[in-house]
């Protein structure tokens, strides 16, 4: 049968829109793993203003007169990045990265961190990943940066001292991933922590490694499977404000007195909604305890306690 010229230029027209939608697609879905310059599908910017001010004589410095002489605008950065193929060992490069103070990375595939690009990042201050592949973080050394979130991942373990390098860090989030055991350390002693959010994961083991003596003020362990805790594997925390454990699976929380000084201290202890039957919070100063929801028969707890929520419980000892 002979072709029409309109069915043959209909076909032409249908191989070029085809040809169009797979270049693309494949562009947004993984974009080249060769190349080593990471495009932002979004850039926010902000301007800082800096005036300098000239005084002709003291008159003018008492009554505050001046004329203003310069007048410039610093510029940072902020970069999101989306659908890449991201290897670990390959040395990527973001324009402007020495003005970038915030970077996101989402709804990428990745076989870890892009180590070698953070070198580049000397002013980051909040680094995001989530919704990746990422299953192992390496060390990270960003000295300025505060807030880091690895939160929705495929992460299942830590290097050791993986957040040491990072002196500035205040802000952790590592929830909603697949981490089953915190070996640690993963943290410097002189490090001042606020959030340590390791909520959402599959944790069954604390090591007495886990958690040296840096200072953190809100540890989240709440939402994993641990069944049986000392509590004394916390007790080097000195600085810590509040501890929740709620969510898991708790048969039993262990206490003993440590002669050596160092008693399990904080003010918030969160128990709620696992499965204790005795509870012996004797040996530990904690000012606020809530346990709800167990299967509590009896309870001892110290006398600092001001603030005691057991409610839903069967406790016929209590002191």
């Amino acid at each position: 049968m002979k072709k029409t010229k309109s069915s043959f230029v209909m076909e032409k027209l249908f191989l070029w829109i085809s040809i169009c939608v797979l270049y693309f697609a494949t562009k947004t879905t993984g974009q080249d793993i060769q190349n080593k310059n990471i495009h932002c599908d979004k850039w926010d910017s902000i301007a800082e203003e800096h005036i300098e001010y000239s005084l002709h004589n003291d008159y003018d410095y008492y009554y505050r007169r001046h004329t203003t002489t310069r007048k410039t605008y610093t510029y940072t950065y902020e970069c999101t990045v989306r659908n890449y193929e991201i290897a670990s060992d390959r040395d990527y490069h973001i324009d402007k990265s020495d003005k970038i103070y915030k970077l996101t990375i989402e709804d990428s595939s990745m076989n870890g961190l892009p180590v070698k690009l953070f070198k580049h990042l000397t002013n980051l201050q909040t680094l995001i990943v989530k919704k990746t592949s990422l299953q192992h973080v390496d060390e990270i050394k960003l000295p300025k940066v505060t807030q880091i979130d690895l939160s929705e991942n495929e992460i299942v373990s830590l290097h050791e001292n993986t957040f040491a390098e990072c002196s500035e860090l205040s802000e952790i989030n590592l929830s909603n991933n697949n981490i089953s055991i915190l070996q640690g350390p993963f943290f410097d002693s002189n490090q001042e922590i606020k959030i340590l959010d390791l909520s959402y994961n599959k944790i069954t083991n604390i090591t007495e490694y886990t958690f040296n003596d840096f200072h953190v003020e809100s540890l989240k362990l709440s939402h994993n499977h641990l069944e049986v805790l000392d509590l004394n594997r916390f007790s080097e925390l000195s600085y810590l404000n509040s501890l929740d454990l709620s969510y898991n699976k708790l048969k039993s929380i262990e206490a003993f007195e440590d002669f050596e000084g160092g008693n399990f201290t904080a003010e918030s202890v969160q128990l709620q909604f696992n499965n204790l039957t005795s509870l012996n919070l004797k040996y530990c100063d904690i000012k606020q305890i809530y346990a709800s929801n167990n299967k509590l028969k009896s309870v001892e707890i110290g006398g600092n306690c001001v603030t005691l929520d057991l409610q839903k419980n069967e406790i016929t000892d209590l002191t």
